[in-house]
């Protein structure tokens, strides 16, 4: 449906470059933050699990990496609903509605045709959009996702993140963070964690976590035309590596 965007934001700071923030109004209410840096053709990208426009920018590890991103072209990100700029809108996380999110970003390009990388969760929704829009997207890139979520952990061990989230959404963030970055410093997985918390409410984090494990793409996957790269960490804990060998298949 059409929606319409608002830009705001400085493109320099102190001699830094700065992502510019805006909103966008979808059809249906739902008000979605998105960010953009860079020049040139325009670069979507999709997140995982959990997103925070800003905070993700003030990592310099993480804003380190979407910079690269953008040498070259825009890079746009956005907060889907409940997480980080974006307010909740009182749905039920789905991936028509995660599409319909999408849809409204896509808006405000000025352009019929765009890259998309979807990291994680993200690689998900970015097939389920490269398979719906066929004629939108000119490359696709999927890291660290996976075809099935029921695949990717067993049931009780989905159980026990699912209500530590939900109970305890502290210890439940430090347990997640040392699944998602094990190799990261100490230092690093406590800021992964507080950003974690600061991104979403429990109740959120949960929803968007069940639906992790729910989502299964088996059968939109043959209608994916675009040319794709899959990249996968060979030892990811989050997702089996077997996951990403399915993608490329």
């Amino acid at each position: 449906g059409a929606c319409r965007g608002r830009s705001t934001g400085a493109r320099r700071h102190n001699g830094n470059v700065q992502q510019r923030l805006g909103r966008v109004t979808a059809t249906d209410g739902t008000e979605i933050a998105y960010s953009s840096v860079g020049e040139g053709r325009p670069v979507v990208y999709v997140s995982g699990w959990l997103s925070h426009l800003e905070l993700s920018w003030a990592l310099p590890e993480e804003r380190a990496f979407y910079e690269s991103i953008a040498d070259g072209c825009r890079l746009v990100r956005y907060d889907r609903a409940g997480c980080g700029l974006s307010p909740a809108s009182g749905r039920p996380p789905s991936l028509e509605y995660e599409l319909e999110q999408l849809s409204a970003v896509a808006s405000t390009l000025g352009t019929d045709r765009f890259d998309v990388i979807g990291s994680s969760m993200g690689a998900l929704i970015a097939v389920g959009w490269a398979a719906e829009h066929p004629e939108s997207v000119r490359r696709l890139v999927l890291y660290g996702g996976w075809v099935s979520g029921p695949d990717i952990a067993e049931p009780d061990v989905r159980a026990h993140l699912l209500g530590l989230v939900e109970s305890h959404w502290g210890l439940g963030s430090d347990v997640l963070t040392d699944i998602f970055a094990p190799d990261a410093t100490a230092v690093m997985r406590r800021q992964v964690a507080r950003y974690q918390r600061a991104s979403s409410t429990a109740e959120t984090a949960r929803s968007l976590l069940a639906m992790s494990y729910d989502l299964d793409v088996g059968d939109q996957l043959p209608r994916v035309e675009a040319k794709t790269l899959v990249l996968h960490r060979a030892e990811d804990r989050a997702a089996p590596v077997a996951q990403a060998e399915a993608l490329a298949a």
